[in-house]
């Protein structure tokens, strides 16, 4: 592998705009200011195999925003126009040359594992156990095993991965926050006192949690209100003063 200015490339699931994407987009755009080469690889359909419940959901996502809303543009946000490239499926051959190579789920572990040496250095980039439901199971098990140098976001996952599978993992590599975004302006508290929070209805995002804590706090805090925003459709009853804000930019 040749040192200094390195060829990376991504191989992504699909393009939604989710947090787990925006971390691979995010370390794109820091990798090519350090002068690295990056490209983001996307199959034109989605995986053939069998669909979770998540997976389902996030196929309905994909195709609202592949279809009407056009997700490339959410690379320009990120400087990242012209590193993408659409593949017919997900298969080691349509893999190009690179230094790295960086699977960034179960879904693209295979192809990267069985990549030729053309394509470099093979990584796995794990932001989570993807084991939201038993139909996939044994295949997100065996995407740990594969041969491939493994990345976690979390020291839960450092242990979990030594502990499960026995296998060593770099990291970990926490995803950091973007103070120029995040900042405080001097802005005053608000009165009454907002809280916002990400609304979804799959069960281990931990919204169920959100509104626990919430209700705690009010005990403390009679006024306080929520400002809740997601993908989802609302399914859950507000209190007086709260809202929820639908797909926001």
């Amino acid at each position: 592998m040749r040192t200094g200015r390195l060829r990376i490339t991504w191989v992504v699931p699909f393009l939604q705009f989710t947090g787990g994407m925006r971390v691979v987009y995010e370390h794109s755009r820091q990798l090519l200011a350090r002068g690295h080469e990056v490209l983001i690889v996307a199959p034109r359909l989605q995986p053939r195999l069998p669909l979770s419940v998540a997976d389902r959901v996030a196929l309905k996502s994909w195709l609202v925003e592949r279809l009407i809303l056009r997700s490339e543009r959410m690379l320009d946000y990120y400087g990242l126009r012209g590193r993408l490239r659409v593949v017919p499926a997900l298969e080691p051959a349509y893999l190009p040359p690179a230094d790295v190579t960086l699977a960034t789920s179960w879904h693209t572990a295979s192809a990267v594992a069985e990549s030729a040496d053309s394509a470099g250095r093979g990584a796995y980039f794990l932001q989570h156990y993807e084991d939201f439901d038993p139909l996939n199971e044994g295949r997100v098990d065996a995407s740990w095993r594969f041969p491939l140098e493994k990345i976690v976001i979390a020291s839960w996952l450092q242990s979990f991965g030594a502990e499960k599978f026995g296998v060593r993992l770099w990291g970990p590599v926490i995803n950091g926050v973007d103070l120029v975004q995040f900042n405080d302006r001097g802005r005053t508290t608000n009165e009454p006192p907002v809280v916002g929070m990400l609304y979804e209805k799959i069960p281990w995002k931990g919204c169920a949690d959100g509104f626990k804590a919430i209700e705690l706090a009010r005990r403390a805090v009679p006024g306080l209100r929520l400002h809740l925003f997601g993908r989802a459709r609302l399914a859950a009853r507000l209190s007086p003063g709260d809202r929820f804000e639908r797909n926001p930019a």
